[in-house]
């Protein structure tokens, strides 16, 4: 890579997942070419790990490729750690991945290319199967073996052999925020609006974050549905219960309806109802360019969430 800077910025925060970020790295090498060319780099926060020793291992697994490392010396949370790998390097474009992720094939290509064709577009990710630890042999058996593998329902875990067929021809969508598991965005949007609110320590922190796009630079969150990833859905807090993830989760209620001034007549879970049409639907219609499996698109995605004017280009 020498001394030029990457184009992208891969940052990845994890707690006493050294076992899942060894999954996530071996897709990675796999399946990501840029970085192989210089265009991309890794950057891992390990947020307060009480062995750290676990997440060392797991990059030192992978000695080719180009990893800077970060520590916390304490728990700090989602937010604090997804500042920390963004302001890590000053790269134009950041994708931040959880550690209970297994990228697919051209998974990142085009997140970079919405990012790149459609300037109202502020943070974008991708859909999502479920994996379970069963299936990672197939899933990272050969750089494409994750197109064999029979995806899973997000919630149920059960196989779904129709799942791609079913989704990974459809538009994409406007969101408050994509799943916060796998996003991108521009780095100067994210000093536009500040970075992650690190009140957030686990929930919350990416609605929040497309939140902020869409009051204060009027940008969009928008959902791709080609390629899908993979996601072992809360493995972080299943497996460590000290987190607390209850409590976290009702903190970080508290913080976004005080912050977005949620009326008292949103009962508690219906936060979205009153946000969303504020701010992201207070958005006109967007102008957007993507990919999907037979190449590049363009369109409008209409202030009503409507895609329209398909073109293939």
């Amino acid at each position: 890579m020498g001394d030029l800077m990457p184009k992208i910025n891969i940052g990845v925060t994890t707690y006493n997942g050294g076992g899942r970020l060894a999954w996530l790295l071996r897709s990675l090498a796999m399946r990501t070419p840029e970085l192989r060319s210089g265009d991309a780099i890794i950057t891992i926060v390990d947020d307060g790990s009480p062995d750290h020793s676990a997440i060392r291992a797991a990059v030192d697994g992978f000695p080719d490729l180009p990893i800077r490392c970060m520590l916390h010396e304490i728990n700090r949370g989602i937010s604090a750690g997804w500042n920390t790998a963004t302001r890590a390097i000053d790269a134009p474009i950041d994708v931040l991945l959880n550690d209970d992720v297994i990228v697919s094939s051209d998974w990142l290509a085009p997140l970079v290319y919405v990012l790149e064709h459609s300037p109202d577009v502020g943070v974008v990710g991708q859909n999502w199967h479920a994996f379970l630890a069963g299936d990672v042999p197939g899933l990272l058996a050969t750089p494409a073996s994750d197109v064999e593998v029979v995806p899973r329902d997000p919630v149920s875990k059960a196989q779904e052999p129709d799942r791609r067929i079913k989704f990974e021809d459809t538009w994409p969508g406007r969101v408050m925020a994509p799943t916060g598991q796998l996003f991108a965005f521009r780095r100067e949007d994210f000093d536009a609006i500040g970075g992650f609110d690190e009140a957030y320590k686990s929930f919350f922190e990416e609605i929040d974050f497309g939140t902020a796009m869409a009051a204060k630079l009027k940008k969009i969150g928008v959902q791709t549905s080609w390629p899908f990833n993979y996601h072992l859905w809360s493995a972080t807090f299943g497996q460590n219960p000290e987190l607390q993830a209850g409590v976290r989760m009702e903190s970080s209620r508290d913080h976004y309806r005080s912050k977005w001034q949620v009326p008292s007549s949103f009962s508690r879970g219906s936060e979205f109802d009153h946000t969303n049409p504020t701010h992201l639907g207070a958005v006109g219609d967007v102008e957007i360019g993507f990919l999907r499996k037979d190449g590049p698109w363009r369109g409008v995605l209409r202030q009503s969430g409507a895609f329209v004017d398909g073109e293939k280009i």
